[in-house]
């Protein structure tokens, strides 16, 4: 009988080493996990980091350069400011905000001859005509949209799918996702 104690109490003993080894090993891979994760955020602040220093440097060139147009203003010409060679990197890639075009283009509309503006303004626009098409033109309907046409017709979607010779889950997936998209 004490045997028999011993042999269950030596097996539950193997038992629980077992487990603590199994707890130890989910503990440490934890810990690992956590520490990738500690080392990807920490890489990911070091990036924002640099993205935004470089916005910052990217802004103040901005501002130097409007600072540097408020100073002068004049406005070139659209036809000059074409042919004409940038001054840095910074004018190829930079484009003005919609309030800044506005004022741009009012400023050389004011600083074109009264003539000029005139023209502008009296032209007559072209008399469009579109393109007509060249004999009957056939479209054949989408998958999607012969499924809807035949479901408002009425047909169920079993009967869908053997006309289109596609599954019936098939069917019954596009008509639930048209029927959630409602």
């Amino acid at each position: 009988m004490v045997s028999i104690l011993i042999a269950i109490s030596f097996i539950l003993h193997l038992l629980a080493f077992f487990w603590i080894i199994l707890l130890s090993i989910r503990v440490n891979k934890s810990k690992e996990i956590n520490a990738k994760q500690v080392e990807v955020q920490k890489e990911i602040e070091d990036m924002f980091q640099a993205y935004l220093l470089e916005m910052k440097e990217e802004n103040e060139k901005l501002l130097h350069i409007i600072e540097e147009s408020g100073k002068t203003n004049k406005v070139k010409p659209l036809a000059q400011t074409a042919t004409s060679e940038p001054i840095n990197d910074m004018q190829t890639s930079y484009k003005p905000s919609p309030l800044l075009q506005g004022k741009i283009a009012k400023q050389t509309y004011q600083s074109q001859k009264p003539q000029q503006r005139a023209s502008l303004t009296n032209e007559k626009p072209n008399n469009y005509v579109p393109p007509v098409p060249v004999g009957e033109e056939q479209f054949e309907q989408s998958f999607t949209s012969q499924v809807f046409r035949l479901n408002a017709d009425g047909l169920s979607a079993g009967e869908i799918a053997r006309k289109l010779n596609r599954g019936k889950t098939e069917i019954e997936l596009l008509l639930k996702f048209r029927e959630q998209s409602k």
